[in-house]
């Protein structure tokens, strides 16, 4: 996907958008989509966006569809240990859900040390 080689090697004076939000760096990526930490220029903050990669999917439709009813489904919970959701959206690259930016290490660092049993189920 062009988004996503533009974000991992700018060569522009313009920053590489997914929707309204300005591109920071890569995150992270797995089998469905990548995660970028983000500026949200409207709203002043840091924001998480997480875009469909379209080349990994057999049906761009299905998949559009199953990541926009996560980003419905977060955007429903209300809790300490999930994400609040900020917006779902679509653009000619493919569909991103905008979430909190949460600080600290990926969840394969944090179990990767060791850990008592209560620490992990209290994580969990």
């Amino acid at each position: 996907m062009q988004l996503l080689k533009r974000a991992l090697f700018p060569q522009r004076a313009q920053p590489v958008q997914i929707g309204r939000f300005s591109v920071l760096r890569l995150i992270g990526h797995g089998g469905m989509g990548a995660v970028y930490a983000c500026y949200d220029d409207a709203l002043d903050r840091k924001v998480a966006v997480k875009i469909l990669r379209i080349e990994a999917t057999r049906s761009r439709e299905v998949a559009s569809t199953r990541l926009v009813r996560e980003g419905q489904a977060l955007a429903r919970l209300s809790h300490p240990n999930v994400v609040t959701v900020h917006e779902v959206g679509r653009t000619e690259d493919g569909v991103y859900v905008a979430m909190e930016f949460v600080r600290g290490t990926s969840l394969e660092a944090w179990v990767a040390d060791p850990r008592p049993w209560r620490e992990i189920l209290s994580a969990f």
